[in-house]
């Protein structure tokens, strides 16, 4: 595992999964239903407290065998978002950057911030020479964010998801470590 918890500012902190989480997830995936279902395919299959746990049980599982780091994203104690690292390589020292966020409870500074500190994180503490970001074609947001944060777009996978009844097109993005440390 990463880290339990990383602390952004003093407001905002990064803690791993957990199923203690899932009230709180829970709420927030209801809450922001039809948003989310719009990006993240994931949240249609939280039907209720009992099967949000399981979701959880599963991340700590692939928290603690590395393959994956899933961690929610906390602003003054209350869940807001969550940013993930997945598909975790230790031969190609690579992985891919995913995240989601409460669309008014946190800003657009403040997941910027979020994903720039565990971004340096991974480049100070962790293997990780090459993260990847996949968004839908149509996530403008998400594309900005990549953007800002110095990723670079690397091509698109067309019809790569089907996703209410149709396909959508993939955008990937990356980022070098070295590319990232030289742009400081």
């Amino acid at each position: 595992m990463l880290f339990e918890t990383l602390a952004v500012n003093s407001e905002i902190q990064l803690k791993a999964a957990k199923p203690s989480y899932a009230p709180a997830l829970w709420r927030l995936v209801q809450e922001n239903r039809p948003h989310l279902e719009k990006w993240m395919d994931w949240a249609q299959n939280l039907k209720n407290i009992a099967n949000t746990e399981r979701y959880l049980r599963e991340m700590n599982l692939f928290n603690q065998g590395q393959q994956h780091f899933f961690s929610f994203i906390f602003s003054e104690e209350q869940l807001v978002g969550s940013i993930a690292l997945l598909k975790r390589d230790k031969i190609n020292h690579s992985a891919e950057i995913a995240f989601w966020k409460h669309p008014v409870l946190l800003s657009k500074d403040d997941m910027f911030l979020t994903c720039t500190s565990l971004i340096e994180y991974i480049w100070t503490y962790d293997f990780i020479q090459r993260l990847e970001l996949q968004t839908l074609s149509l996530n403008e947001p998400a594309k900005n964010l990549a953007a800002r944060l110095g990723f670079e777009l690397e091509g698109r996978k067309r019809r790569a998801i089907f996703r209410n009844r149709g396909y959508l097109d993939l955008d990937v993005y990356g980022l070098l470590k070295q590319e990232s440390l030289d742009n400081k």
